[in-house]
């Protein structure tokens, strides 16, 4: 039934009918609601007056406007009868058959894809696709005019083929324009590691990439990103986040690079996500250029790429466990500079600061005083002996 009101979309979420019968009260959920009508379905109530109202979950007693409702006997009707009519076959011939286009237009040819072509007036399934002399299994067709063909490891070379459909009688229907294979190698490609935020650029350097502007795209796993094709040579992207490694320390899936017209793809090449490290401390926190600093925390991986970078200038480091690494200041001017750590030199975690101090040096001595006096200057953490001689001397800067 439908009830006629208003302001029913104030509490859409909390309505219900109820139905007052002198045999009981039964309460059924709303099916649909709008600002000014309601449906809710009928309970079974023997014959006779029912009052019906809309009310909320919370209102016990409160009843709505009353309305009333009439039960009827339950009506029965009979099953409808089939009716048969004969099919007469209908002649169609491929005259005007024709293809008006295909997906996709350029391919890499050493992968498999679907080539789906759009062919106008087609009444019967084709027996083929054809890909130049070759002929592909047809694997869906649609009277709508839409007929795939998925093939694999079909080498093509760096050319252009005609694509066409062959139907029943054994006559080829070819596309207006040809399907275009431009090759693609690839050499290297990294860093392989980063953060599950995702955001980590990746390099891959190979050959082929200028013709795919804009229509490849790096996989990480089945998640992807569009690729920035650089020059023929080079292309760049970013990763993207994962939300399946929320649960693990790290997680590896296959990564490589292809247009979305790719159906199936080999790779020896795989991506780590893993969650970033924590930075507790670093100490000293100050000092000169050679000092060991020692940065601590958490989540260091098993890694030899871990570097610092002290202001622009970065340093190798030393993975010591799971929650420490030490590397060496490089020499710098006296200033404070910002320390971070990375493990693929593209993403850095902040770890703090250290202060250079200005280099200190004896430019001269002089001693006085009785034979064997031994005079000791300390500069920071080096400590310099000066001998016994009552002269004045000068002494080179502690190394």
């Amino acid at each position: 039934v439908s009830i006629k009101g208003k302001n029913f979309f104030a509490v859409e979420d909390s309505l219900i009918c109820r139905f007052i019968h002198d045999q009981g009260r039964i309460e059924t959920s709303i099916g649909i609601v709008f600002g000014s009508l309601v449906r809710c379905e009928v309970p079974r109530f023997p014959r006779g007056k029912v009052s019906v109202h809309v009310v909320t979950n919370d209102s016990i007693n409160e009843e709505s406007n009353e309305l009333f409702l009439e039960i009827s006997e339950q009506l029965s009707f009979p099953a409808p009868r089939l009716k048969t009519f004969a099919i007469e076959p209908y002649d169609v011939t491929n005259e005007n058959v024709y293809i008006s286009g295909f997906e996709p237009t350029q391919v890499t040819g050493d992968s498999c894809f679907r080539l789906i072509l759009r062919v106008e007036n087609l009444y019967s399934h084709p027996a083929n696709c054809s890909i130049g002399d070759t002929l592909v299994q047809v694997e869906s067709s649609w009277i709508t005019g839409s007929v795939a063909c998925l093939t694999c490891r079909q080498e093509l070379s760096n050319s252009n083929y005609s694509v066409g459909v062959v139907l029943g009688d054994g006559s080829i229907i070819l596309a207006p324009t040809k399907l275009n294979v431009f090759p693609i190698e690839f050499g290297s490609a990294g860093p392989l590691v980063g953060p599950i935020g995702g955001g980590t650029r990746i390099h891959v350097s190979g050959k082929g990439f200028r013709n795919w502007n804009g229509r490849l795209f790096c996989y990480f796993g089945s998640d992807n990103n569009v690729a920035e094709v650089v020059d023929d040579s080079n292309i760049k992207c970013n990763s993207t986040p994962s939300f399946e490694s929320i649960s693990r320390s790290s997680l590896t899936v296959p990564f490589y690079v292809a247009p979305a017209s790719v159906n199936e793809i080999s790779t020896t090449m795989s991506f780590t996500y893993h969650y970033p490290e924590e930075i507790n401390s670093i100490f000293p926190r100050a000092g000169f250029g050679g000092t060991l600093v020692t940065i601590s925390g958490s989540g260091f991986l098993v890694s030899r790429g871990y570097r610092c970078r002290f202001g622009e200038m970065m340093t190798n480091a030393i993975r010591i466990s799971d929650d420490k690494i030490m590397c060496i200041a490089p020499s710098l001017k006296p200033s404070a500079v910002p320390v971070s750590i990375t493990n693929n030199e593209v993403d850095f975690v902040e770890a703090g600061s250290f202060l250079y101090f200005h280099e200190l040096s004896i430019v001269s001595a002089f001693l006085q005083g009785p034979p064997r006096t031994t005079v000791k200057v300390q500069l920071g953490h080096n400590i310099e002996s000066l001998g016994n001689e009552r002269k004045e001397k000068n002494i080179a800067p502690p190394s």
